[in-house]
């Protein structure tokens, strides 16, 4: 007999850092009974920064069997703590991430003895964990775009997007991530999973056809709409890239500065009177205070005044 061991990695990004191989531990006196490895160097599993759910099968095990887990380092020899205790199970369970396929095979035949005469495939997928968007959102942003693809393909953009967005956010601490965080955080992943599927929509077969015609009837397609979508996307994305970077704690920088009222090389601009200041006012002129540093002096010539004076 053997049992299935499914072993789910939480902050695999986190873990990838420290740990390359997960260890497998089994106990036959119970759950509170002596634990020893069953895996060695070669059978040990491989951790990779695709997948957070690992499938182990120990062939000599029975469903009375108590389980558990460790990262382990094959360079430096570092393991982390034992993870929480589970039993094997003789069958295949569900779980979180799974793509189920199944295979109707050409030889079976109805009553009648007819055969299928091929294979037929239907698939199913588990939940995706993590989705920081949701599928209404993307077609309500993009629906005209992506008429053809299924709700499924959607959520699995989602789903790598969302992925990705982890990867990139270097705070770990979820009590530390800030109501922005997880707003830029959606918004990043939203506009992402929209350029991945706009990016398979149009840039398959030779990308977006510019016309087609039957006969005498002509379609005529409008690229520039594509590329102005796809290029505010890229805006979306560099937008909140440093938010989701930093935890929703991204220093944002201006665009332009302007120089404030009490700066001492502010240029001011008003209207003067001519001297005397009890005399006539003059037009518009720029004024520059014995503070400023680019203050200077010149020799004063007296104007004229109205009237000739």
């Amino acid at each position: 007999m053997s049992v299935t061991i499914h072993i789910k990695v939480d902050n695999l990004v986190t873990v990838l850092e420290t740990f390359t191989h997960i260890k497998v531990y089994r106990s036959t006196t119970g759950e509170n009974g002596s634990f020893s490895e069953i895996t060695n160097s070669s059978t040990r599993i491989l951790m990779n920064a695709q997948d957070n759910l690992y499938v182990y099968k120990d062939s000599g095990g029975t469903e009375s069997h108590y389980y558990r887990s460790t990262y382990f380092n094959s360079g430096t020899l570092a393991e982390s703590a034992e993870s929480g205790t589970v039993r094997g199970s003789a069958t295949s369970q569900l779980l979180e991430n799974m793509q189920v396929v199944i295979t109707v095979d050409s030889s079976i035949a109805n009553t009648d003895g007819v055969k299928l005469g091929k294979n037929l495939e239907f698939y199913f997928t588990t939940k995706y964990n993590p989705l920081y968007s949701t599928i209404r959102k993307i077609r309500l942003d993009i629906g005209k775009f992506i008429e053809g693809i299924p709700d499924d393909t959607i959520n699995f953009a989602i789903f790598e997007a969302s992925r990705e967005a982890d990867f990139l956010t270097f705070i770990k601490d979820v009590s530390k991530q800030t109501e922005l965080y997880k707003h830029a955080r959606r918004q990043w992943a939203t506009c992402k999973a929209e350029q991945i599927l706009l990016f398979n929509a149009y840039s398959t077969s030779g990308g977006l056809l510019k016309s087609k015609r039957l006969g005498d009837f002509e379609v005529v397609y409008d690229r520039a709409i594509v590329d102005n979508l796809n290029n505010s996307l890229m805006d979306c994305i560099a937008r909140w890239e440093a938010e989701i970077n930093s935890g929703g704690a991204a220093i944002q920088t201006p665009s332009m500065v302007i120089k404030g009222e009490l700066d001492p090389d502010r240029p001011d601009i008003g209207r003067t009177w001519e001297p005397p200041f009890d005399g006539m006012p003059i037009g518009n002129a720029k004024i520059k205070y014995a503070n400023n540093r680019r203050f200077f002096t010149t020799f004063y010539q007296p104007r004229k005044r109205w009237g000739g004076k």
